[in-house]
């Protein structure tokens, strides 16, 4: 697994390996290389609890790779959109920790338009408390 700061620059996955043939210049595939899967953590404080919960996750699927990726402190609709960007057309799903109903709301919406998988960590639980208390 890779960490990655959400503001680092990551490179895209290298295309699969090329090689000559019988010298004659022509390129072909040797090996298909398979781009690890990102984990967008984003959280509107650390992204601690997003991220204990990624390591599980990660522990169920030992043989692919995963590259984390950490969107902290996020705090309006512009900052998920960023999130949301950077995840797009990517093998990606976004894990988010998000207390305000509003902006929970708005990563579903941007997650479902962008077609992520996506997974809210906090809306339920907190909205089954809510019912209790």
């Amino acid at each position: 697994m890779a960490l990655v700061d959400s503001h680092a620059f990551v490179l895209p996955a290298m295309p699969a390996a090329m090689s000559s043939s019988q010298g004659r210049g022509t390129l072909r595939a040797v090996a298909k290389v398979k781009p690890p899967v990102e984990l967008h953590v984003v959280s509107d404080s650390t992204g601690e609890t997003a991220t204990r919960l990624v390591h599980a996750l990660e522990a169920q699927f030992p043989d692919l790779e995963f590259e984390e990726i950490r969107h902290p402190r996020v705090e309006t609709v512009d900052d998920l959109r960023l999130a949301v960007e950077r995840a797009k057309g990517r093998p990606a799903v976004v894990i988010y920790t998000l207390v305000e109903p509003e902006l929970r709301e708005q990563m579903r919406t941007l997650c479902r338009r962008a077609r992520l998988h996506y997974c809210d960590l906090l809306g339920h639980p907190i909205d089954a408390v809510a019912r209790v208390k």
